[in-house]
């Protein structure tokens, strides 16, 4: 004889057959094998997005360094070109005006390589701090400021000397044109020597802002 007990069992566990797994396992409070095999296949998931994401951080962080090296390394190569040149005049004359270029060339381009490397010993680690503490909760807010800062110091120091270096090699340019009777050539020498040391200093001056406001922007950012 079959009870009324043994009928709702039967019906029930047809109810339970027909629902989704998810919907059963919502509303009842069954810890099935699945169940855990999914938890522990989001637990890989996240470990493997960790990891991801601490590998994209290293790399954003190499490039950010790797750039600005690759822009000092630039002024560096142009400095000590302008001294090669400058020696080149020197040993090997054209005329008494290729001799007086040279002078100021072979200055213009030292102080050019040592200005810009001095702006790459600051930008490099800094922009490479900069990434590192990127995603870390109130350390990026306290350290990327600071990198940031110290950054735009680097830069300004790289576009300053970078525009006297150049200056430098006009300059010793409208010389020469001046000496092979090129009035025309010299004031336009002279020209070029002003905007390029003007350049530079408008460029240090934008570097320097900028690095202000990326600093105020980084205190700030993820409130």
């Amino acid at each position: 004889m079959i009870s009324i007990r043994d009928t709702r069992e039967v019906k029930t566990a047809q109810f339970a057959s027909q629902l989704p797994l998810t919907k059963i396992t919502a509303e009842y409070p069954v810890q099935s094998s699945i169940e855990r095999l999914d938890e522990a296949t989001k637990e890989a998931a996240k470990a493997l997005l960790a990891q991801q994401a601490q590998e994209q951080a290293a790399e954003l962080a190499g490039t950010a360094a790797a750039k600005p090296a690759a822009e000092d390394a630039q002024g560096i190569d142009a400095g000590l070109v302008n001294v090669r040149k400058g020696f080149d005049r020197i040993f090997c004359p054209e005329s008494v005006g290729s001799v007086l270029h040279a002078l100021p060339q072979i200055v213009g381009g030292g102080i050019q390589a040592i200005g810009s490397g001095l702006g790459g010993f600051l930008q490099s680690p800094a922009n490479w701090l900069h990434c590192l503490v990127e995603g870390v909760p109130v350390l990026e807010n306290i350290v990327q400021p600071f990198a940031d800062v110290i950054n735009g110091i680097g830069s300004a120091i790289g576009s300053i000397f970078n525009g006297v270096g150049k200056a430098c090699d006009d300059f010793g340019g409208a010389v020469e044109s001046l000496c092979n009777g090129d009035v025309g050539g010299f004031f336009g020498g002279l020209g070029d020597a002003a905007g390029d040391a003007v350049g530079g200093a408008v460029d240090a001056v934008s570097d320097a802002v900028g690095s202000v406001g990326d600093a105020i922007g980084d205190i700030f950012s993820g409130w």
